[in-house]
């Protein structure tokens, strides 16, 4: 039996990885089209992603391990108006700390 010399996989590969996977479990790809898009991303032989690919079972999979199918842009949206609520409420902390500390303060002597 001869070794197989196996490529590095990177978080961006796996990440596609899971995508194809998940894809051919909902019945989106057949077997033989995500066996050939598994290696072609992965660099893994079509024999291995065969094997893997078909010791999974087909049926209405809703999430595998949390894993989301959410377009990037949409994302970066969230994201963007994450950042942006931020940085309002940071904006009226420091307003409020400002007038808080413009108030004239009683000394009880």
């Amino acid at each position: 039996m001869s070794k197989i010399e196996l490529p590095e996989i990177t978080k961006e590969v796996a990440k596609a990885c899971t995508e194809i996977m998940v894809e051919y479990r909902r019945g989106i790809q057949n077997l033989a089209g995500a066996m050939q898009r598994m290696s072609k991303v992965s660099g893994l032989p079509p024999e291995i992603c065969k094997i893997m690919l078909s010791g999974l079972s087909r049926n209405n999979v809703i999430d595998i391990r949390g894993y989301n199918r959410i377009p990037q842009k949409l994302v970066d949206g969230k994201m963007k108006a994450k950042a942006e609520r931020f940085k309002k409420q940071k904006e009226l902390e420091e307003s409020r700390r400002k007038f808080y500390e413009s108030l004239p303060t009683t000394d009880e002597s």
